[in-house]
């Protein structure tokens, strides 16, 4: 074939593109698959961590009702102060019961993730977040080499390389067909070769061609207007992870400094209380706003995490490399 109306060269440049589109499609996959084992990842450290907390918060509350109940012997607290106390940790050992159903949930879907079955007490976070001095605007710029983005331009680039293929069969192909011969008989036996030239001219094809073509420019279109789309979508991602992280480390701080000071308060109401300067209910009270806020940093604190590992994937980043 000696000419083809550019059909095999846009064959050829279409299936480059395509195989790219396709090789970027599969890290893009492999990313957010690291993103779904990261959520249940954390999942399992912070279920793991609130049983902890919840476990440490029952052992108070069981000293503050053998505190209550020697009093109450002497006539120094009322049943019903010991009555309330036992409802308060009732509570908490519902929330005990309801951890560890959320992390045994957690271990199975991260087995289904990884394909491993990993014990609860063997699932370590070994790796330090250390503190990312980027901005907003170096996130967005690096997000551009995200490969879902890489994928849908090499898209683009394959539906053009289509238009081109389509409007070969507005062109006429020219063919040279060759032939040697070992032995000939008759007439042709003084010719051991022969050759033809053939030009094949679309007189009656034009409007199936010109169709192709329209059919051709409308997908190029399409993959344009997408490649659009999954840009301004990336954007989105990045500016909502980006903000998300932010605040979530802000909100964490706070609480932080909350558990410190709901822990100094509670040892204060407890020291009151044996000098009879506060009830038994603002004790109490003390107590359960101390495992509260315990609760709410451990949630922020993975989620804090989980939102920075969120961010990576959003600009297309290997999570563990620099950047």
């Amino acid at each position: 074939p000696l000419f083809q109306g550019f059909k095999s060269v846009g064959a050829i440049l279409g299936a480059g593109s395509y195989k790219k589109e396709k090789v970027e499609d599969k890290i893009r996959t492999q990313q957010t698959l690291f993103l779904e084992v990261a959520t249940a990842f954390y999942l399992v450290l912070k279920s793991r961590e609130e049983i902890k907390i919840n476990e440490g918060i029952i052992e108070l509350f069981r000293k503050r009702i053998n505190e209550l109940n020697a009093r109450e012997k002497v006539g120094r607290s009322r049943q019903s102060e010991v009555v309330y106390a036992e409802a308060s940790m009732k509570t908490i050992e519902a929330d005990l019961a309801g951890s560890k159903g959320r992390l045994a949930s957690s271990l199975y879907l991260l087995e289904f993730l990884t394909g491993v079955s990993i014990a609860a007490d063997r699932v370590v976070d070994d790796v330090e977040m250390t503190e990312d001095e980027r901005t907003l605007e170096d996130y967005l710029t690096a997000s551009r080499t995200r490969p879902d983005i890489l994928a849908y331009e090499s898209a683009v680039k394959t539906a053009f390389q289509g238009i081109v293929v389509a409007q070969s069969g507005l062109w006429p192909s020219l063919t040279w067909d060759y032939n040697q011969y070992e032995e000939r008989e008759g007439f042709q036996s003084g010719f051991d070769w022969d050759m033809t030239f053939t030009a094949d001219v679309p007189l009656f094809r034009g409007g199936e061609t010109v169709g192709e073509i329209k059919e051709a420019w409308s997908l190029w279109k399409k993959k344009k207007l997408e490649y659009s789309l999954v840009k301004r979508q990336a954007d989105l991602q990045v500016k909502q992870s980006y903000s998300d992280w932010k605040y979530s480390a802000e909100q964490y701080q706070a609480l932080e400094e909350a558990v410190r000071a709901s822990e100094e308060n509670y040892w204060l109401q407890e020291q009151d209380y044996s000098h009879s300067l506060v009830n038994n209910l603002d004790v109490l009270q003390a107590l359960e706003a101390l495992h509260s806020n315990r609760r709410a940093a451990n949630l922020v604190h993975y989620v804090v995490k989980e939102n920075y590992r969120r961010l990576q994937i959003a600009i297309g980043e290997v999570p563990g490399e620099k950047a």
